[in-house]
């Protein structure tokens, strides 16, 4: 049996695995859930360096 944890907990695991060029800007962003978490690394993951809003 797999133990519940509190989503929070499950996005900082996500996040503490990710590489560290990610990490920070991911963690800078708070996402609330797991999947918000995903999509924020993929999507700074597919973002070209030199983009500028």
């Amino acid at each position: 049996m797999v133990p519940k944890m509190p989503e929070r907990r499950v996005v900082m695991l996500f996040i503490e695995g990710l590489h560290d060029r990610l990490r920070g800007l991911v963690k800078a962003l708070r996402p609330t859930t797991l999947h918000d978490a995903i999509q924020t690394a993929l999507n700074l993951e597919t973002t070209p360096t030199s983009y500028q809003p």
